[in-house]
């Protein structure tokens, strides 16, 4: 026990220089207690277990078991290398040392103090290994063996150099760090048309150019005089656009600084186009125009050009109409506004604008901001075509083309032509057209240019009857021929001639009905339904006789009887049809059949 209180003391003692004496108190103080703790600790250690061991025999049963836990055993302490001892090793390239307090060997728990040292023109920056960080000194934890590396660097100094003025400063060498003791030239450049002024901070004076000695890091302020310049910016024309600079002005809140170099951007207003500039120093029509140099007041131009926009108009279909602008003019400018009208062509609907103008406002009004192209779109329209007939179920009218493209089914486009055929009836014939198209011709037409009503007029036609009188006795042709539907009638109006033919063995006699006469040609104008009757008669022979008691006779079948005497006349040969005149007051005629006679 002594020894390593002796030892503790010495150390103490020894650490008393660097540490204070508060801290070897403190230390003195801590030793003396652990020493008491010791001391009690021998003397007290036989009846302190006599206490325990009657305890424990005095107990009636062992320590509890505890259910749903497991006993964990404690854990063992830490065992300290007893001496354990301190590697140092160099890094980096430089110079340097490395002092421990205390010095070695070391016993396991001591602290050592460890204090880099650079060699000259070296630094020190930072420990390795088992240390780390870049405090100096530093202290370490003997626990273990330990190796700790200690990193030197050459020194390398630093040049800060500030501007004041319109003016740069080049540095020979121009590096970013120096060596200690390396010389570096400066040299002040004014901007053009000022002088260098001073030096000041690490430097005074005005020599130019001027050398630095580097043995430590330097900052250099250089004054140069500094001007304000005024920059004017016009616009031609004033409405075409603006000019902006980049950057701002930097001096007296609207001015340059002698050599600023600024960009000028010109920016058109709408409706216009950037075109060139003139003024101090500048020319051409680069945009943005980099780098104008401020080196006095300035005044630039940038001139503008008004854009020339287009109007096109269209139609779709080309057809459907035209689109009327108000104002009519070659070009138009930004803003300019145009009343455009929709002008529909017969047969069209229009239907509403496309391209710059929307909606179907008509007239529409457009303003411009560029070239504008306007169409106006336009519908067909489909027109209904009506067809007729007069009298009801007198007839048809057939229709050719039955509808044009795109419309429904008996609906027609504007200036569509349609054939129109009219078809009567059976008993009818067509007399004209009534209501859009007039005439008698069929088939016609019609050129659709909106709804349409056409009637087609029929009229009833007119039988001519024949009769043959008496019977199979002759024949009648007629001229022309029935010319109404149905091959039976007559149309109105039709003159119709007629020729009687006798058979063999009759004589044509005359018309009767709604013809008269006795030649064998007539004529009728159909105006109604016409009855013409042609009568024929027998070829006559007469033979005179007496018919008083006549009876019989030659060739002759049948008795005669008659009142008073009669006298036959034999006019003809004994063949064919014959008559007897029965000379009875000279007049009464008998028709008898005397072939053969």
């Amino acid at each position: 026990m002594k020894p390593f209180i002796t030892r503790f003391i010495r150390r103490s003692h020894q650490q008393q220089a660097q540490q204070g004496q508060g801290i070897v108190e403190y230390l003195i103080i801590l030793a003396l207690v652990g020493l008491a703790v010791v001391l009690i600790v021998n003397l007290m250690g036989p009846a302190i277990s006599n206490v325990f061991a009657d305890i424990v025999e005095r107990a009636p049963v062992g320590p509890p078991e505890l259910v749903g836990f497991t006993r964990v055993p404690p854990t063992p302490t830490a065992t300290l290398d007893p001496n354990p001892t301190l590697s140092i090793t160099y890094t980096g390239g430089c110079g340097g040392t490395v002092g421990q307090n205390p010095s070695p060997p070391y016993v396991g728990g001591d602290t050592v103090t460890l204090t880099a040292v650079p060699d000259a023109g070296c630094e020190f920056t930072g420990w390795g290994d088992d240390l780390s960080g870049d405090a100096n000194p530093e202290t370490i934890y003997m626990d273990a063996d330990k190796t700790v590396s200690a990193n030197f660097s050459q020194i390398r100094y630093t040049l800060t150099i500030n501007v004041t003025g319109a003016g740069t400063v080049h540095k020979n060498p121009d590096q970013a760090t120096f060596l200690p003791g390396e010389v570096v030239q400066l040299t002040a450049v004014p901007d053009t048309g000022l002088n260098f002024l001073f030096w000041n901070g690490d430097l005074s004076g005005s020599a130019n150019p001027i050398d630095l000695l580097m043995d430590g890091d330097k900052t250099v302020d250089a004054f140069f005089p500094s001007s304000c310049y005024t920059l004017i910016r016009n616009s031609d024309p004033p409405a075409g656009g603006a000019v902006n600079p980049s950057p701002g002005p930097d001096c007296e809140s609207t001015k340059y600084t002698h050599g600023v170099g600024v960009a000028l951007t010109a920016n058109p207003s709408p409706g216009y186009a950037f075109s060139n500039w003139s003024g101090d120093n500048i020319s051409g029509s680069t945009n943005p125009y980099p780098n104008y140099s401020m080196i006095g007041n300035r005044s630039v131009t940038a001139h503008f050009t008004q854009l020339e926009y287009t109007l096109t108009l269209n139609a779709s279909p080309t057809s459907g109409g035209v689109s009327v602008p108000v104002p009519n003019q070659p070009t138009y400018h930004y803003g300019d506004t145009v009343q455009i009208t929709a002008a529909t062509n017969p047969g069209y609907t229009f239907s509403g604008w496309s391209g710059s103008a929307s909606g179907s406002a008509n007239p529409y009004i457009l303003t411009f901001d560029g070239n504008e192209t306007v169409t106006a779109n336009f519908t067909a329209d489909c027109y209904t075509l009506t067809l007729d007939v007069l009298p009801n179920s007198s007839g048809t009218v057939s229709r050719s083309p039955a509808s044009s493209g795109g419309c429904p089914s008996g609906q027609y486009a504007y200036d569509t032509w349609v054939t129109l055929t009219a078809n009567p009836a059976n008993g009818y014939t067509f007399q004209n057209w009534s209501g859009a198209i007039s005439g008698n011709t069929s088939p016609g037409g019609v050129t659709i240019h909106g709804n349409t009503v056409i009637t087609a007029n029929f009229q009833q036609c007119y039988a001519l009857n024949i009769t043959i009188n008496p019977s199979g006795t002759g024949s009648v042709t007629r001229n022309p021929t029935p010319n109404c539907a149905g091959g039976a009638t007559y149309s109105p109006g039709t003159l119709v001639n007629l020729t009687a033919a006798a058979n063999t063995g009759y004589d044509f006699a005359n018309w009767s009905g709604d013809a008269t006469g006795t030649s064998t040609s007539a004529s009728v104008t159909m105006n109604g339904t016409r009855n013409v009757t042609a009568n024929y008669s027998l070829n006559e022979i007469y033979d005179g006789f007496e018919s008083n008691g006549w009876t019989g006779g030659y060739g002759w079948a049948g008795d005669w009887a008659h009142q008073q005497e009669a006298t036959i006349d034999d006019y003809g040969p004994h063949s064919g049809t014959y008559y007897l005149l029965l000379v009875d007051n000279g007049e009464a005629r008998r028709a008898a059949n005397l072939s053969g006679v």
